[in-house]
């Protein structure tokens, strides 16, 4: 659940932290790791963090699948080669062809990512423990 895993991300901050969110925004099908297809703007990513506030944030757009296999450290020929030949085999490793062939729309479509710089809240204490004054020494003597 990505609200409760939010939620715990910002309770792990201290007040005043940073918190450092990026994901998918317009982006294929991807299996692996794991695609659950939530690709959110920056106000849906920023709302899903309770008590934090947006300190920067972008639409970052990158290269498309093409760009991806010729500019990629292993990118050449061969690897456009294979990636046109896979789409013809479909009973080989379905689920990879499935991937594949979700990526061809994407062969001169640019991909982009949402990213969020956010700041934890300070909360303000609560008043039931402290002194009717406000000063949380007053017990203390």
């Amino acid at each position: 659940n990505k609200n409760e895993i939010c939620q715990a991300i910002v309770s792990l901050i201290p007040n005043g932290g940073y918190i450092f969110v990026s994901c998918p925004y317009e982006y294929p099908f991807h299996p692996d790791p794991i695609d659950t297809l939530f690709r959110p703007n920056v106000k849906e990513l920023a709302n899903l963090f309770p008590n934090t506030h947006i300190i920067s944030d972008d639409i970052v757009v990158c290269r498309n699948y093409l760009g991806y296999i010729t500019h990629s450290p292993s990118g050449s020929p061969i690897i456009f080669a294979k990636a046109i030949v896979r789409l013809f085999l479909p009973f080989y490793k379905p689920k990879e062809w499935r991937a594949a062939v979700c990526r061809l729309p994407w062969l001169l479509r640019n991909f982009s990512a949402t990213c969020v710089v956010l700041t934890k809240s300070y909360e303000k204490p609560n008043k039931k423990y402290r002194g009717w004054d406000g000063n949380p020494w007053q017990d203390v003597v």
